[in-house]
């Protein structure tokens, strides 16, 4: 259970599916996910500022580590 939410980790998956705009019934997993410091999830999942992962989704967000490595030292500025 995760406290915070509220919710188990299925429920954690399906609420990224949803923020990720992923299919209902594909769970998030190998994601690799960005958000800006100072994000908490408190009553609602928190949408990343930058994602990628290393499964096939519906996506062009395929882990790319030069492309990543960028988006975090972006994120390291703010």
């Amino acid at each position: 259970m995760l406290p915070i939410l509220g919710i188990g980790i299925r429920g954690l998956g399906k609420l990224y599916a949803k923020v990720l705009g992923l299919p209902p019934d594909d769970l998030p997993w190998d994601v690799y996910l960005l958000f800006p410091g100072g994000v908490l999830c408190e009553r609602e999942a928190a949408k990343p500022r930058y994602w990628m992962h290393q499964v096939f989704y519906p996506s062009d967000n395929h882990l790319d580590a030069h492309k990543f490595r960028l988006e975090v030292e972006k994120l390291l500025r703010f």
